[in-house]
């Protein structure tokens, strides 16, 4: 085959004649807008049933149906947008094949594709009227937590694709390209490190860290990713800036109760908070916890609660949206009647405030310093480092304004989970909303946002797309 390619692109200045071209004709590019055209915009047959003819039906011939050539779960997330307004001439000379002749050169078509989905990640985009102006995007993640919800993430996609029928139903053309992304490996479940979409996306990943980074079983995300048929030495690819993204907006659920209790179906988020999470090591002395007076222990347990209390105590002194959580405890020898011996624990914090979560550890780092005092031995090891991000005014402006013009009371409030928003900030300009959720409930299977503050929150974003084309 590389051969007759080979000998192909050789004649190829002989194609000018279709008597001299190779046999048969293109038809990829052109087979969904001329369906479109004669087809569904005449009358002729159904939207569902050019769907059926042209994804289901030929999804089953190659035996890849339902993982291809459906829209449900489980399946991959293949997406075309169309356009039913959208006219243009057929131009063969434009034709992204090498073969560069069809009959339908010439043709008018109303009717066209305006964005592509493979696997959830764009590989085609609907142009603006200004070639020369970097995309707007709009999207979030795909994946969830084991035993999640339905919405983290989702609902931001769902939103940049609201978007795009609205712009249709409109007949509206941006001067900015538009896109909708979907970003994976967003909650790090397979490899306990998240956000490697949006790292990947800020150029932030590097090769050399998936081959270090692995999962339960030992095994690297680099050689997963190789066994899935990616191509993860080709990351610095993926990388976005300014040339190519003007702005993002990542709508998503709150993942918290202010919202709902406050009755109000969307908010702005000003500061997504710093985390800092550290694993602390506590060895005191295990002893016969029925023979060892109380005086004489080296309780690991007991210096842990310390620690506990202190930073829940330290955090409510504060009171400035700082949150501690002491998430993890395991203790050796774990016995009843046994003295702990050694404790390994988590501590972890997030801010919108850098200094409150140095003074919270700085906090940390004087009891352990009495306890080393008391006899114990301490170790600390850092798990996680992010510092607070502010998000773009413009886009927040922007975001203002699609409130205040759907009559939406003003709402900014800041985001205590971490988001792909947080690494693509370092890149261009981001804003995020968010939906309210039900009962403040997150990553758990009773996840919801009612339909209703989901489409007040694409009203907003509409509005905001509007108002940064302008720029």
């Amino acid at each position: 085959m590389p051969q007759v390619y080979q000998k192909q692109k050789a004649k190829k200045k002989d194609w000018a004649d279709i008597w001299q071209a190779g046999n048969g004709a293109l038809g990829l590019e052109t087979s969904l807008p001329v369906m479109l055209t004669e087809g569904v915009n005449k009358g002729r047959i159904t939207m569902q049933k050019l769907v059926e003819v042209m994804c289901e039906n030929p999804a089953k011939l190659f035996r890849i149906f339902p993982k291809k050539g459906t829209l449900q779960v489980g399946a991959d997330a293949d997406v075309v947008l169309v356009d039913l307004n959208k006219e243009y001439t057929v131009d063969a000379a434009k034709f992204h094949s090498v073969v560069k002749h069809s009959p339908f050169n010439g043709f008018a078509v109303k009717g066209a594709p305006v964005l592509t989905m493979v696997r959830g990640t764009v590989v085609a985009e609907n142009e603006g009227t200004d070639r020369s102006l970097a995309a707007i995007a709009v999207g979030s993640h795909l994946d969830s937590v084991r035993n999640g919800g339905k919405y983290d993430g989702a609902m931001g996609i769902i939103c940049g694709l609201e978007l795009a029928r609205m712009m249709q139903e409109d007949n509206l053309s941006l001067r900015h390209p538009f896109e909708v992304i979907a970003i994976v490996e967003e909650e790090g479940n397979s490899f306990s490190s998240g956000i490697l979409g949006g790292k990947a996306l800020s150029g932030l990943l590097e090769t050399d860290y998936l081959k270090q980074l692995t999962n339960n079983d030992g095994v690297t995300a680099y050689d997963v990713m190789k066994a899935y048929g990616l191509t993860p030495d080709d990351l610095p690819q993926v990388k976005r800036d300014k040339t190519s993204w003007a702005y993002f907006i990542e709508p998503h659920i709150e993942q918290g109760p202010v919202l709902e209790s406050e009755k109000l179906s969307v908010g702005i988020v000003d500061t997504i908070v710093g985390i800092r999470t550290k694993k602390l090591i506590i060895t005191g002395r295990p002893d016969h916890g029925g023979t060892t007076p109380m005086r004489l222990r080296l309780d690991a347990v007991v210096a842990a609660m310390k620690i506990v209390h202190l930073v829940d105590e330290v955090a409510r002194e504060l009171n400035d949206g700082t949150v501690t959580t002491c998430g993890s405890l395991h203790v050796e020898p774990g016995a009843p009647n046994v003295v702990p011996g050694k404790v390994e624990m988590s501590v972890e914090c997030r801010s919108p405030h850098q200094a409150s979560i140095d003074t919270i550890f700085g906090a940390v780092e004087k009891l352990l310093a009495q306890l080393q005092a008391e006899g114990y031995q301490t170790e600390t090891v850092g798990l996680m480092e992010v510092a607070p991000v502010h998000l773009s005014e413009k886009v927040t402006a922007a975001l203002s304004q699609g409130l205040r013009e759907n009559k939406l009371p003003l709402k900014t409030l800041p985001s205590g989970a971490g988001h792909d928003s947080m690494f693509i900030s370092q890149v261009t300009d981001v804003g995020m909303l968010f939906a309210p959720s039900k009962n403040g409930r997150s990553h758990c299977p009773e996840e919801f946002t009612p339909a209703g503050d989901i489409a007040k929150c694409c009203d907003v974003a509409y509005t905001a797309l509007k108002e940064l084309d302008r720029d």
